[in-house]
């Protein structure tokens, strides 16, 4: 599936954002060159990124920095008809 695949930033592929924003998984070089991973979301400019409570930081799209790579987030499950 296309959601499921990487898209490499050298390509020039970016999220879709019809509907606002895309949130995605980055993967990205850290300080010690070692590669990590991160969910933010894509916001037609920037990949914003978030922990838990707040922002941690931004990219613009034209300078991604040690961005490398990106892909969709996996789609939420289903609501159970029996949520009560």
């Amino acid at each position: 599936m296309e959601e499921e695949k990487w898209h490499y930033i050298k390509d020039g592929v970016l999220p879709n954002t019809e509907l606002g924003r895309a949130h995605v998984t980055v993967a990205y070089i850290n300080a010690y060159e070692n590669p990590c991973g991160m969910d933010c979301c894509f916001d037609g400019t920037n990949f914003v990124y978030w922990d838990y409570k707040s922002s941690v930081g931004w990219k613009n799209v034209d300078i991604f920095g040690k961005i490398y790579a990106w892909k969709y987030q996996e789609e939420l499950p289903p609501i159970p008809n029996d949520l009560n």
